[in-house]
């Protein structure tokens, strides 16, 4: 087992998945299983329900559908455990099935709450990091590519692109939530941060990780 915290909220292995996404492979489409688009998706009808509106009130978010979208890649989005009390993650993993590149995201739903979007969106960033080369085939070449962009010297990768993605998303919907109409349902995202907070970290959340984008 690689014992290493990459890139993301983190990558981590093992992921702990729920139900059947840790069982089954990511080369077919299972029954029930939702297209947030072509070429993201998600058996959890919660994960797929709180995307799709997300990705209407952020561009970014779009841009970033819409650029996997572009690419020989297919994302899975599925409930599951990161390790390290980490919210979200990109599973360094990736699978060669026929024409398409295929990778997993990891969401801890009891921990992203209304964060859901902007932990997605910090993940998808690194999706499309590793999509954008085609070079990448493997669990190998995965983990030495974040090595070789994204090293912290703390046993753990992350880019800067993915932090500021994950702010920039977190702003838009911050900014979609302050212009509801009067009564709406809709929950308003806690303030922004800066990119420099960010990687300082905050003692106050649910996980310590200097990594982590929002509470």
């Amino acid at each position: 087992m690689l014992d290493v915290l990459v890139a993301g909220w983190l990558l981590w292995l093992p992921v702990q998945a729920s139900g059947d996404a840790a069982r089954r492979p990511l080369d077919a489409k299972t029954a029930g299983e939702t297209h947030v688009n072509q070429r993201v998706r998600s058996e959890n009808p919660a994960i797929a329900a709180a995307i799709e509106p997300a990705a209407a009130r952020s561009e970014t978010l779009r841009r970033l559908i819409d650029a996997i979208d572009a690419t020989d890649g297919l994302v899975y989005v599925e409930e599951g455990k990161c390790g390290h009390s980490v919210r979200a993650c990109l599973v360094l993993s990736i699978k060669v099935a026929g024409p398409y590149r295929l990778l997993r995201i990891v969401v801890d739903l009891r921990k992203v709450g209304r964060d859901l979007g902007s932990s997605v969106g910090h993940e998808l960033q690194h999706a499309v990091e590793v999509l954008s080369n085609p070079h990448i085939t493997t669990n190998y070449q995965m983990y030495h590519f974040f090595n070789r962009v994204g090293p912290t010297g703390q046993g753990r990768f992350e880019t800067l692109a993915a932090i500021e993605t994950g702010l920039i998303i977190e702003h838009e919907l911050d900014s979609s939530a302050r212009q509801a109409p009067a009564g709406s349902t809709t929950m308003k995202s806690p303030p922004k941060r800066s990119v420099a907070s960010t990687l300082k970290g905050s003692g106050g959340g649910t996980s310590a990780s200097t990594t982590r984008l929002t509470d």
